[in-house]
């Protein structure tokens, strides 16, 4: 089996751009995607809601990210990829904030 050079040399740079873009997904989806399946229980618990209405709550926020797609994907042709993820990560984390400070009594 022969061995396929890589296009481009893994320099220190592309090496901490990748590392970094790793580090920024898995934060990512998980604060954001894999989040209800850890809090969707006591979600449903604490608000008497039905466990399916607190997961249908994911398939709306999946529906809402399709049509703000094209949306994003124009700002991230003109700015650049790194300012529109940074600006959704800290809506999100603004976002988990308010919603943590609604639950303390």
């Amino acid at each position: 089996m022969t061995q396929i050079e890589p296009h481009l040399p893994l320099t220190t740079g592309r090496l901490r751009l990748v590392i970094a873009l790793g580090i920024t997904q898995i934060l990512a989806w998980g604060s954001t995607f894999y989040l209800p399946a850890v809090l969707a229980g006591p979600i449903a618990r604490d608000t008497g809601w039905a466990l399916s209405s607190v997961v249908g709550g994911l398939s709306w926020g999946m529906l809402v990210a399709g049509v703000c797609s094209p949306l994003a994907g124009r700002l991230i042709d003109r700015h650049g990829g790194r300012p529109v993820l940074a600006f959704s990560s800290l809506m999100l984390g603004v976002a988990l904030i308010k919603a943590h400070q609604r639950t303390q009594p």
